[in-house]
């Protein structure tokens, strides 16, 4: 399975390295977002910016780590669906939505991140 993400990622790669860099802008534009993308080809190095300043500033993952995280868990066997449970130990959360047991659905949209924590561990 991870070789699907691999080849799903490897053609999104191929897909975004042909555009030009007005291509990519019309694309942000068109979406109203005001964001940066690079993306580098491994076996190349050739690299596509946009929003070069901006590309050179710090971020963190944040909930973007979400996605990669889930499909992973997905692809690796290790979570069965949208609907499979992760048990809440306890623990109280700042966050209300995260102090009960959860769905990879409901920690998705809730962005609960001892989910996401023990997802990680499960893939290893």
């Amino acid at each position: 399975m991870a070789k699907l993400i691999l080849l799903a990622c490897s053609l999104c790669l191929s897909f975004f390295v042909r555009a030009e860099d007005s291509a990519i802008e019309q694309l942000f534009r068109s979406a109203g977002i005001d964001g940066t993308i690079v993306i580098e080809s491994v076996s190349t190095g050739q690299r596509f910016v946009h929003n070069d300043p901006r590309s050179k500033q710090p971020f963190t993952a944040a909930s973007t780590f979400k996605v990669l995280n889930t499909l992973i868990a997905l692809e690796e066997g290790v979570i069965s669906g949208a609907d499979a449970i992760f048990q809440w130990d306890g623990t109280p959360y700042e966050i209300a939505n995260w102090n009960n047991d959860q769905t990879l659905e409901s920690a998705f949209k809730a962005s609960c991140v001892w989910c996401y924590q023990q997802l990680a561990r499960r893939v290893g």
